[in-house]
């Protein structure tokens, strides 16, 4: 297992990429530092995020992303999946203690991993 990181960093780009080699079932702690997942998951709470297939995850997982100009990796729960263009399948995201769905499909390219606490 990698070391702890924290789920807010100001450069997150170099940190998404190489998340995104890691081997399939690498798994990684981390420390969240948002209420978003609130009551499910706690700020200051440690999860296991485990690298894994797109295609494996399922509509009630939650999952780690990468997300926004900044590469911020968000821990949300999938409440959908949408089709788009070509066949295209996007994840719908949302967190538990939020009332509207995240703005942006999650995509293979922006998917890290499952998560666990």
């Amino acid at each position: 297992m990698l070391g702890d990181f924290a789920m807010a960093f100001t450069e997150n780009t170099r940190l998404t990429k190489f998340i995104a080699q890691l081997p399939l079932t690498t798994e990684i702690s981390a420390r969240v530092a948002s209420k978003s997942m609130e009551p499910t998951i706690h700020v200051g709470q440690k999860v296991r995020i485990v690298r894994a297939i797109f295609d494996e995850a399922r509509v009630g997982d939650v999952i780690a992303f990468a997300k926004g100009k900044r590469r911020k990796i968000w821990v949300h729960r999938i409440v959908g999946t949408r089709k788009v263009t070509r066949g295209m399948v996007g994840y719908v995201t949302k967190g538990d203690n939020r009332v509207h769905e995240d703005g942006a499909l999650v995509f293979e390219e922006n998917f890290i991993g499952l998560v666990s606490t």
